[in-house]
């Protein structure tokens, strides 16, 4: 389930070997160390603190994330001043590897 979250399925299916890779690498993670991971992030929220981004900031979101929707992406780029937000068309959760030329042309 989490490779259908971070990638497309038209990614997946053009590129397998990328993929697989990512499997690799998910599966060679200590199962202890990614739930524990999974606990922090789904109990984390830094929202009253986005206001305090001074840098120039740039949200990327792809299309078919179903984790950070594009609408999400709206509001965390409301919040944070002076951001702006992309929304790639067709990528997933992992857009710079997903919609990789497209996520550069963004930046």
């Amino acid at each position: 389930a989490t490779i259908d979250r971070w990638f497309s399925a038209s990614f997946r299916d053009a590129q397998p070997a990328v993929v697989t890779r990512f499997r690799e690498m998910l599966v060679s993670t200590p199962p202890e160390g990614y739930v524990a991971c999974c606990d922090v992030l789904a109990d984390a929220d830094l929202t009253g603190e986005l206001g305090r981004i001074d840098a120039p900031t740039l949200v990327v979101t792809g299309s078919e994330d179903p984790t950070i929707t594009p609408a999400r992406g709206d509001e965390l780029a409301s919040a944070i001043p002076g951001a702006r937000h992309v929304t790639l068309d067709g990528a997933a959760h992992l857009a710079n590897v997903d919609r990789a030329n497209a996520f550069t042309a963004a930046t």
